[in-house]
């Protein structure tokens, strides 16, 4: 299993007690829950994208896994496939790689090459550690908290002066709500294109 050597996929995210600091990383061992089969009562790529539509609206929980694998076989009608077609589908938490990041980490996973070796997260610090951490580091934030706010209203009244001078035109007037930006709501659609 490429798992074994990708270390870094091996991970999941620990809260510090009461959200008193960032969260960490911790190490987890794969387990079946890193991947989903879905067996659909019509495996068509129309059926796997609207399948995929549903997908986006989830959500990974990071404390569990960054990320999980979708498994569709015996699809029907695929892009660029003679007969049944196994399509998998990495879903990646923001929280574990931007795109650059997950695209890299999809090139090893996927890729006909060895991928290369990562180590595992290290095992992190216990609740009370973390709470310590976390406290030992609150009075720098608070002052470069303080300093960051002082400095955003200068800006913000240098902005305005500059505005009210004409040395600057006003920002533009706001749009109204339309389709492309407005809240989709529930429902999602994914269309792929292959090349």
């Amino acid at each position: 299993r490429r798992t074994d050597v990708m270390g870094k996929l091996l991970c999941r995210v620990r809260d510090v007690p009461r959200h008193l600091d960032y969260p960490y990383w911790f190490p987890r061992t794969f387990g079946d829950d890193l991947v989903a089969e879905h067996r659909l009562d019509d495996p068509s790529w129309e059926n796997v994208q609207n399948a995929l539509g549903a997908l986006v609206a989830t959500v990974l929980d990071a404390r569990v896994s960054p990320w999980r694998l979708h498994v569709f076989t015996g699809v029907r009608g695929a892009p660029l496939c003679d007969g049944a077609a196994l399509v998998v589908v990495w879903q990646v938490s923001h929280a574990f790689a931007d795109g650059r990041g997950a695209t890299a980490l999809a090139r090893s996973l996927f890729g006909a090459d060895e991928p290369p070796a990562s180590p595992r997260p290290e095992p992190g610090p216990v609740a009370w550690e973390m709470v310590v951490r976390a406290a030992a580091r609150f009075p720098a934030q608070v002052v470069r908290l303080a300093r960051s706010g002082r400095r955003a209203a200068a800006a913000a009244r240098a902005l305005d002066a500059a505005t009210a001078a004409g040395e600057i035109p006003a920002p533009a007037a706001g749009r109204p709500l339309v389709g492309v930006n407005c809240d989709p709501g529930t429902e999602r659609s994914v269309r792929a294109v292959v090349f």
